[in-house]
């Protein structure tokens, strides 16, 4: 009742199954946890920063 959920950068992680399952109903697995700093920047632009300060975010491996 588990399975292997493989990120793009890093070894796979071991993820616990949902304990029941249906008849005709086809369990749909969670994706996988995101990585580091994946979604800063649809987080960080709506907040005012702009493409100038992020880069800087990136080039310092901040965002």
């Amino acid at each position: 009742m588990s399975w292997d959920a493989e990120p793009m950068k890093k070894p796979s992680i071991r993820r616990v199954k949902f304990p029941l399952e249906f008849s005709g109903d086809k369990t749909q697995h969670p994706a996988s946890p995101p990585e580091v700093s994946e979604h800063n920047v649809e987080f960080l632009k709506p907040l005012g920063y702009d493409e100038k300060k992020l880069a800087g975010f990136r080039e310092r491996s901040v965002a």
